[in-house]
């Protein structure tokens, strides 16, 4: 057998620490990896709320124009009670309702994104 020389299997001074740096360098990355996969989620659930507010809004208006009532107070009591905000609502005549809903998402993706929307029309069927 034969013996290895002296100082075989050590690191060199330079190599010492150079495991920790990678292993931060791993977790920064999952970390930013993670939070930008929040954000996308976040935005993704505001646009699906937007969604089913505005047509849930769109059938409340569309009720209520043919009992004679205010179809856009009907489309903001709905929007409102969706946690979303009526931003645009018309009326097409016979009935037919348009609206726009905005749904913000959550936390500080909201500051910078801005709100989700969504549109939908409802109304008698032709």
């Amino acid at each position: 057998m034969t013996a290895l020389p002296a100082g075989a299997g050590r690191l060199s001074r330079g190599d010492v620490g150079s495991g920790s740096v990678l292993v931060l360098a791993l977790v920064a990355a999952a970390l930013v990896l993670g939070a930008g996969s929040a954000a996308v989620a976040s935005v993704a659930v505001a646009a699906a709320r937007a969604a089913g507010a505005a047509d849930a809004a769109a059938l409340a208006a569309a009720a209520a124009a043919t009992t004679g009532q205010d179809p856009c107070a009907a489309a903001g009591t709905a929007a409102r009670s969706a946690r979303t905000e009526l931003v645009v609502c018309s009326s097409a005549g016979g009935g037919v309702v348009d609206v726009e809903v905005a749904a913000a998402p959550g936390g500080a993706v909201g500051e910078l994104t801005g709100p989700a929307t969504a549109r939908a029309r409802g109304g008698p069927v032709p």
